[in-house]
């Protein structure tokens, strides 16, 4: 080893590029492994990702004339409280519909702040797994009855009144709505961008939050989560998903409804860009499998080149030492122990920078 050592710092270039390479390689990998992971794995709150189901716009067309199509934001209240949440196999479902950034929030009269804000129905609290530091979450009766509460974030509890049990105290949400906090819960990442907020109230908690046309139609705002009892019995949640919304169609004499795949698994919904149609998750996979492969490879090829070169320069250094006795193996072993070090040294360095 104190050969390999000595071998290495005489030659400070090549030791410099190959320790260089590998930590490129290294880092970039391990990069895309942290993106794939908080996209993809199980992060707070969203725990069961592997268990949710994601609903998304509803397509309607005239009957006859799918090319006249017609996708709004979201589906309504309605249609996620009447089909979607009797759903078999469905555990909870998580309606939701968030103010698209941030909005004035009053604390009092002369104090105002901006603040992201969410409505959701009772269900939102079991789907997603948040952790509350101080009260409860609401209730389905909190829903039903309008009840003008809300739960707030921790940072936000702390910004506004410099505490994390603001637990009782007003704020005004939506330019009118006065509301009680009711909770703390600890901050989501933005990478949840399912559940992400500052400030959740119930669903139908104003007259601002759902307009009159949204709660009499399959149309509105909302996205809903469900949350299956089993990931085994996802294909009888989405096959029946589609029946419903063929009986739906069957009852209509003017338009055909459609969910274009949905529900959609959570990768599948994360990877989907379009609504028009079912989507292809797929293929958007093999073209993350040809980007590692290609950060992975690229290097490797230029890596493997210069230890060519260097061993060809080598030759006559083995050759002599072939011919004073050394054995194959103990060749053998002295080239390990150079190139253990090289991807030791990179492997290290190119960790550090991810090792938050």
């Amino acid at each position: 080893m104190r050969q390999a050592i000595n071998l290495l710092k005489q030659h400070k270039l090549f030791s410099g590029i190959n320790i260089l390479g590998t930590a490129l390689t290294i880092a970039m990998t391990m990069t895309i492994f942290i993106i794939l992971y908080v996209k993809f794995g199980h992060i707070y709150p969203e725990q069961n990702r592997d268990r949710m189901l994601v609903v998304g716009p509803i397509k309607s067309y005239p009957k006859g004339k799918p090319e006249n199509y017609h996708i709004p934001i979201g589906h309504s209240v309605l249609f996620a409280n009447e089909y979607l949440a009797k759903l078999p196999h469905v555990e909870a479902i998580a309606t939701a519909i968030s103010d698209y950034g941030k909005q004035g929030v009053f604390i009092s009269k002369d104090r105002k702040a901006e603040a992201v804000v969410t409505a959701t129905n009772e269900g939102f609290w079991r789907v997603f797994g948040f952790n509350f530091i101080a009260g409860h979450p609401y209730s389905r009766k909190d829903v039903a009855s309008h009840a003008k509460v809300a739960v707030v974030c921790r940072s936000l509890a702390q910004e506004f009144w410099a505490t994390t049990d603001a637990v009782g105290r007003t704020l005004t949400v939506r330019d009118s709505v006065e509301v009680k906090i009711i909770g703390v819960v600890d901050d989501c990442s933005l990478a949840a961008t399912s559940c992400y907020s500052q400030i959740w109230i119930p669903i139908q908690g104003s007259d601002t939050v759902l307009p009159s046309f949204w709660t009499s139609n399959l149309y509105g705002g909302c996205a809903s989560y469900l949350l299956c009892d089993n990931k085994k019995n996802i294909p009888l949640i989405q096959q029946e998903a589609e029946n419903i919304m063929k009986r739906i169609s069957n009852a209509d004499k003017e338009d055909e409804y459609s969910l274009m795949g949905q529900p959609d698994t959570f990768v599948k919904s994360a990877l989907r860009t379009e609504f028009t149609k079912d989507y292809d998750e797929k293929a958007s996979i093999r073209g993350f499998l040809y980007i590692l492969l290609a950060v992975l490879i690229i290097p490797s090829l230029n890596l493997s080149g210069m230890i060519s070169s260097r061993m060809n320069s080598r030759l006559p250094e083995l050759g002599i030492r072939k011919a004073y006795g050394a054995s194959n193996r103990q060749l053998l072993f002295q080239m390990m122990n150079e190139n253990l070090l090289l991807t030791a040294a990179g492997s290290l360095i190119g960790l550090y920078p991810t090792k938050e």
